[in-house]
């Protein structure tokens, strides 16, 4: 069935009949609408969340079912193959009636270790938490000010995982925010009055897993021992701490206490702009006024619908005093492709699209100037942050997070199949999904620290002085880390090494082990013929097995 087809009822009325032995799913047609997958009020158990962003969300996501279904996609030539030797076998089996002396027949192969509780797969070592790298970044590495935080999500979801693109749900929010970094480096950021700081967060769709991880550090981390080699609960070469294992504690120079501003770069698509705070709250209110008032760049209007889902949540959950908003284009509800697989690359070309991404870096640099100089009486004329907002550079980076093409720095993107927003899990030794690794470089590069050598490269190995890094063939020093994130209720055994599940009354996904993915077609021969091959089959065994007792009892006379 093609993946409109996909619903709730057509699953179980293939479960229910005793007919479907598995589901093969195919691209929908163009512009079909397809299952949202995730439940219609996410995040509502947040009482800063007081609308339900997601009316049209069915919840599939969290049911379960008692047949194998996969799914084909045009991410590679090799699936692109695939899929018309499918269409092909369906055909020539349509065409013969399902019948006849040959039937083209599937085989799917796709062995999940985990099975039964979270605690369970775990402790057997057959599932890994669901998580994985953040990346946080900044102009200084010293804070002395008052912190302006920019933020966004760098990951989705989707009914098959491994095909979230999330290009509007996620990624041009993603590059927007980029883009702001890159224009907000040209202004000597570090001579303004507050300090300006970036995080892009993994697991979001889960929870918010990154960002809590995040904050909670930046709140009370203290590091029990220190890194002196690696150990089975910290297995790296290099980290700055053994207990709790962290291989950066960069963001331990910075404290939740100094953030002053938290502005989220949401999801953006066609439409108006629209900025959004927890209902009551006199900062964000404040912030907000900067972001829709007569000095704002293009259409940005205020939404009443209070805070969507949103990084900044995390923030407000450990610090209910500080001043948020976020920017999106979400007027009443999240898009109809959100959280689902045709959220890609189609959808993020489209020019209505790009343009708002452009202007929504241009509000989120411009209302970070305003807050970070106290100049916020400047006209938009005078505002040479919007000035500094290079939107080719915005469309390059949409193209790069969702497509994987046309990266600046060198950034290269190797895989044989599209990019995917999927979250992936937390593991020692993973390392950062496509998203996170353009986020961190060009943010590195946007964040350089004055000392940078700058010298000319090819590799790191060629960058000699304390923490460079060769970016866009230069040697680059910069605060730019990663951060790794898995669920508030799942903690590492100091021991073993071993993932646990602490607070089962916590967040605690987790996704099962699984062997590559299998599919093959063969032809099966009809009922009849099969009966025909296994009677000759006996017959001939018979013989065989006749004439080799006869040769037998011919040896013992002899």
């Amino acid at each position: 069935m093609t993946l409109d087809m996909l619903s709730r009822d057509t699953i179980r009325s293939c479960s229910s009949s005793s007919k479907v032995a598995g589901i093969v799913v195919m691209p929908p047609a163009e512009g079909a609408s397809v299952v949202n997958g995730e439940i219609s009020c996410p995040d509502c158990d947040d009482k800063h969340v007081t609308a339900d962003w997601n009316p049209q969300g069915t919840g599939l996501f969290y049911d379960s079912f008692d047949l194998p279904i996969f799914a084909f996609a045009n991410v590679s030539t090799d699936m692109a193959s695939a899929m018309k030797q499918v269409q092909s076998a369906l055909t020539t089996n349509r065409e013969r009636g399902y019948a006849g002396s040959q039937v083209i027949a599937a085989e799917l192969d796709a062995f999940m270790s985990g099975a039964h509780r979270a605690s369970n797969c775990l402790r057997r070592g057959m599932c890994k938490p669901v998580g994985g790298q953040s990346v946080y970044a900044a102009y200084a590495n010293e804070f002395t000010k008052p912190v302006v935080f920019l933020t966004a999500t760098l990951d989705g979801k989707s009914f098959f995982h491994d095909l979230a693109p999330a290009a509007t749900k996620s990624l041009t929010g993603t590059a927007a925010l980029l883009t702001a970094a890159v224009a907000l480096g040209q202004l000597n950021p570090n001579s303004f009055k507050r300090h300006l700081a970036f995080g892009l967060f993994t697991g979001e769709q889960w929870g918010h897993i990154g960002s809590r991880a995040f904050v909670r550090d930046l709140d009370n981390f203290k590091c029990q021992t220190q890194f002196s080699g690696p150990v089975p609960a910290c297995p790296y070469y290099n980290a700055s701490c053994a207990l709790p294992c962290r291989q950066s504690t960069a963001f331990t120079a910075m404290s939740l206490d100094r953030v002053s501003h938290v502005l989220d770069a949401n999801v953006v698509t066609r439409g108006d702009l629209h900025v959004h705070i927890p209902v009551g709250s006199a900062g964000s209110q404040q912030l907000a006024d900067l972001m829709v008032g007569a000095n704002a760049t293009g259409s940005v209007k205020m939404n009443d619908r209070g805070l969507p889902p949103s990084p900044v949540l995390a923030f407000l959950e450990r610090k209910p005093d500080v001043a948020v908003a976020a920017v999106s284009t979400l007027d009443k509800a999240w898009p109809a492709a959100a959280d689902a697989e045709i959220d890609n690359a189609a959808a993020a070309r489209d020019d209505a699209v790009l343009r708002n991404v452009c202007a929504a870096a241009q509000t989120i640099a411009r209302t970070a100037w305003l807050v970070a100089t106290d100049a916020a009486n400047s006209t938009a004329g005078a505002n040479p942050a919007v000035d500094a907002v290079n939107c080719t550079l915005a469309r390059t980076l949409v193209q790069c997070l969702v497509e994987g093409t046309s990266c600046p720095l060198g950034i290269t993107y190797r895989q044989k199949t599209l990019p995917t927003a999927y979250t992936g899990v937390a593991s020692w030794g993973i390392g950062a999904g496509w998203a996170a690794q353009v986020a961190a470089t060009v943010l590195a590069n946007a964040t350089a620290a004055s000392n940078s050598t700058l010298a000319t490269c090819t590799n790191n190995k060629q960058c000699t002085a304390v923490g460079e890094a060769c970016i866009g063939g230069r040697c680059i020093a910069s605060w730019t880390n990663t951060h790794l994130g898995f669920p508030a209720g799942i903690e590492v055994d100091q021991t073993t090494g071993k993932f646990f599940v602490k607070d089962a009354k916590l967040p605690h996904w987790v996704e099962s082990d699984w062997e590559t993915t299998g599919f093959r077609m063969f032809v099966q021969s009809s009922t009849a013929v099969q009966v025909v091959e296994l009677v000759v089959g006996i017959v001939v065994v018979a013989i065989v097995g006749a004439g080799a007792w006869v040769a037998q009892k011919k040896v013992k006379v002899e």
